[in-house]
């Protein structure tokens, strides 16, 4: 997958099913990880996995540029009692509770990617794969100004629109570390520029703006990060 694009994150890692077969389970996991990982089904299994692994490769390519590398067992992430990934790294040089992470999967694919919280209050990724919504998933999250633009596209363009606007409030909701918010209720703005798409989703009481862009890739995933 075409990691080349904008730089939406400061740090963003995809990686595949393919790249479990190099490592092992023991390896990318704490003890107290695994034992979150071991009460899930196979399939959740599967992706948590997936996503521990990205998350842990944005972890170390971050301290890494900072002149600090780290194995997969000094970082530790665990879910908040939010569902929302949470991340501590075992170094004494390091200071705790000093970066943001998201993560998504979808099919074979997981993304995860970190910022520094002295320079975002909020980071939210999402990846998608393009496919044919119903009208009445459509009606349930597009805004009365987004509806009115996706019935204005062509047919051939409406599939990779519907899951560009879901992508987006996917990510948004994750940034915005809302325990709940209608869909419907926020407008994402879209422009296309040469390498995806550009995106702003400004909240409805307008506290909350969140910026970032969004690329399809050659396999018809989408993927967007967004920052607030």
């Amino acid at each position: 997958m075409d990691t080349n694009f904008c730089n939406i994150s400061e740090y963003l890692t995809i990686v595949n099913s393919s790249q479990l077969n190099t490592t092992t389970l023991e390896l990318i996991l704490t003890p107290l990880e695994e034992h979150e990982y071991r009460k899930l089904s196979l399939q959740k299994q599967k992706h948590r996995l997936l996503g521990r692994l990205a998350a842990k490769q944005s972890v170390q390519e971050y301290y890494a540029r900072r002149a600090t590398n780290l194995e997969y067992q000094q970082i530790e992430i665990l879910n908040n009692n939010n569902g929302a990934p949470t991340c501590v790294v075992s170094d004494p040089n390091i200071p705790q509770d000093e970066l943001l992470i998201s993560i998504s999967h979808t099919n074979n694919y997981a993304i995860a990617a970190v910022a520094n919280k002295n320079t975002s209050s909020g980071i939210g990724v999402d990846i998608e794969k393009i496919k044919n919504l119903e009208g009445k998933m459509i009606q349930r999250f597009l805004s009365t100004t987004e509806l009115e633009i996706y019935h204005q596209t062509p047919n051939n363009k409406q599939s990779e629109l519907g899951i560009l606007y879901w992508s987006a409030k996917e990510a948004y909701f994750k940034a915005s570390k809302l325990t709940r918010f209608n869909p419907k209720e926020i407008d994402t703005t879209i422009e296309k520029i040469d390498n995806g798409y550009k995106l702003e989703i400004i909240s409805p009481d307008r506290s909350l703006i969140a910026t970032g862009y969004s690329y399809v890739t050659p396999e018809k995933f989408i993927i967007t990060t967004l920052k607030i």
